[in-house]
């Protein structure tokens, strides 16, 4: 029974020491077009899909800190259009959003009741085994030692959550058949910890993106060279 528990105890150093894995942003198509018509909610459907591929297609580029040929901030500089000469080389497919703090559909029950997809191949066995167990006890068995590997956290580095927002918006722009993504706004996560004396506010930067899809109908006589992350 001690060498038992010892080894017991052993595993479980290993496994936290391991840490949680990381959390993959939300995926939100805000609007989206079909028909020719600029459908104003958000579309679950293409979010499915989106999160189903594994990798996006070729030609997407995704501008940060520079407008594409033919596009122009409005007059208030607080929207990006396309130049009336321009309009037809590109077709508005929609807005998109890449959140980690915001998760729908079949990414919200693997976070909450389930496991995700792992990009370690032994959390997916290790984690999955126990899946059962945490949909039984409705998510409380996630504060188990044994599942702590098995739970997500946001990446620690800002870097790193750029890197997975620019991979959600890629394949979002996919499923809209779009090729150019410009970014539009991003958010900061602001947590505020109150003490009977004082008070502090950590910043977690980059924690959403959001963007505007376009497609090239026919390219612009000038190659466009944007920012892509």
């Amino acid at each position: 029974m001690k060498m038992n528990a010892v080894t017991f105890f052993a595993v479980i150093t290993v496994f936290a020491s391991s840490g949680c894995a990381t959390r993959n942003p939300g995926m939100r198509i805000l609007s989206s077009v079909e028909d020719g018509e600029v459908g104003l909610k958000v579309d679950k459907a293409l979010v499915e899909k989106a999160a189903k591929i594994k990798e996006a297609k070729e030609g997407i580029t995704i501008y940060r800190t520079k407008l594409p040929e033919g596009f122009a901030l409005s007059d208030d500089d607080k929207s990006v259009q396309v130049k009336p000469e321009y309009r037809a080389n590109y077709q508005f497919m929609g807005e998109i959003e890449s959140d980690f703090m915001k998760v729908d559909g079949s990414e919200y029950f693997q976070n909450w009741l389930w496991v995700p997809e792992y990009t370690d191949s032994w959390r997916n066995v290790y984690c999955g085994a126990q899946a059962p167990l945490k949909a039984l006890t409705l998510g409380t068995y996630s504060y188990m030692p044994t599942f702590w590997v098995c739970n997500t956290a946001l990446p620690s580095d800002e870097d790193s959550r750029l890197e997975s927002h620019m991979a959600n918006l890629k394949k979002m722009a996919t499923v809209m058949d779009g090729d150019v993504v410009i970014l539009v706004g991003s958010k900061d996560l602001h947590v505020t910890t109150v003490s009977r004396y004082s008070s502090s506010t950590s910043v977690t930067q980059m924690t959403a993106l959001k963007a505007l899809v376009f497609r090239t109908v026919k390219s612009p006589k000038k190659k466009a060279k944007g920012t892509e992350a």
